[in-house]
């Protein structure tokens, strides 16, 4: 008995996923994307090398951002499968400290241009469940502002990703989305989508 519920459950799930999954987003659909993500690679970079290279007496104090601010260009490749072109920005100030005293501030810009690929779960014509990859190249230009001879001005560059475990769009031509992941746009990112 318990295996004849189980069938008739998975059966239901499926027809109703196929169901929901006849009004996907056709091919040649295209979307601009506008967005701020929170907990970013970035932050968890920062903070890492800021642990590496303290060395004690040296410390960063009270960063700040205001989160990844990106925009991103996309188009269906194919039903369900969406293709985006990414540039984003983020900013993050800390105060130096040496041995507790304030010595400046170091400003972290980092500028990100990548590619992604996202997959529809569930397309509608007004609601969208998907999960996504992204490859990106970020450039890391650091200024310091302070008396601390030892601290240089400084540029980075590095490979970067984004994993959507799992994103959620509402709306039509224009709709709000959500993202859950990590990487450079963050575990938490929002925005408006605007269809073309």
């Amino acid at each position: 008995m318990e295996r004849l519920k189980l069938s008739t459950l998975v059966v239901l799930i499926t027809l109703l996923t196929f169901t929901l999954s006849a009004h996907a987003q056709d091919k040649g659909h295209n979307e601009i994307t506008l967005g701020i993500g929170g907990f970013t690679s970035n932050d968890f970079l920062n903070d890492v090398a800021n642990l590496t290279s303290s060395g004690g007496d040296l410390t960063y104090e009270n960063s700040s951002t205001i989160g990844f601010l990106y925009i991103t260009y996309g188009t269906a490749i194919a039903k369900n499968l969406m293709v985006n072109a990414i540039v984003g920005y983020q900013s993050i100030s800390e105060d130096v400290q040496t041995n507790g005293s304030n010595d400046g501030e170091v400003k972290r810009n980092y500028i990100t241009t990548g590619l992604e690929a996202d997959y529809a779960w569930i397309a509608k014509e007004k609601f969208r469940l998907y999960s996504g990859l992204g490859i990106a190249y970020t450039t890391q230009n650091d200024k310091y502002d302070g008396n601390n001879n030892n601290i240089e001005d400084g540029d980075d560059s590095f490979f970067n990703f984004q994993v959507n475990a799992l994103g959620a769009r509402f709306g039509d031509t224009v709709a709000a989305f959500a993202e859950v992941g990590f990487g450079y746009k963050g575990v938490l990112s929002l925005g408006v989508s605007f269809g073309l």
